[in-house]
């Protein structure tokens, strides 16, 4: 029993020799190729169409029940060729950029209470230079020791215009002023600790 082929086997009129209709018959030759040997499967050009996989677009793909996402991806390549169908692959995803470092948290340093010694929040405990005392009583950034260490810091005793210094000894504010700073301040910096009377 024969095949039952969807294209008309050559007219009778017409010899049985392949190459003699083949080339003229209306269909594709990937489709034509299929038929068996004695019809156009024996054409020369057969053994090159049977195994061409390249895309192409067949004259009837447009018309095949198929969707467009089935018929581009036949192996066979016969409609991978249409426009319906895009060649140019996807290109890659866009690398996103490095996440840049993140800045270190700053770093606060307070006096300890303990000569010239400071804690600092991230490197931990330091010391004002030698002959330097720690005397500022809120946090300072780290690096402004100027801010926080002094050689003679002075601080009022409570007895009037009366201050003590770490390194001078006992001093005074000037007359009419009285020493009224709660913290202590560095030698010569007289504004942040006298002030005029009355």
């Amino acid at each position: 029993m024969r095949a039952l082929s969807l294209t008309p086997p050559p007219p009778a009129h017409i010899s049985s020799s392949p190459q003699n209709w083949c080339a003229d018959h209306a269909g594709a030759w990937s489709t034509k190729c299929t038929w068996n040997s004695t019809e156009c499967g024996g054409c020369d050009v057969c053994a090159t169409v049977v195994n061409d996989t390249s895309a192409r677009c067949e004259n009837w793909c447009s018309d095949h029940a198929k969707p467009w996402s089935t018929k581009c991806a036949w192996a066979n390549g016969q409609c991978a060729g249409c426009d319906k169908c895009d060649l140019t692959p996807s290109p890659p995803p866009a690398t996103p950029p490095p996440n840049p470092p993140s800045s270190p948290p700053p770093d606060y340093c307070q006096c300890n209470g303990n000569g010239n010694q400071m804690s600092c929040d991230v490197s931990g405990d330091r010391y004002c230079g030698t002959g330097q005392e720690c005397y500022a009583t809120t946090k300072v950034l780290y690096g402004e020791w100027d801010s926080m260490c002094a050689a003679d810091v002075c601080e009022c005793t409570g007895n009037g215009n009366q201050m003590s210094c770490s390194a001078s000894g006992d001093r005074y504010c000037g007359t009419g002023e009285e020493c009224y700073a709660k913290t202590k301040v560095p030698y010569g910096q007289w504004d942040g600790i006298c002030q005029t009377t009355g």
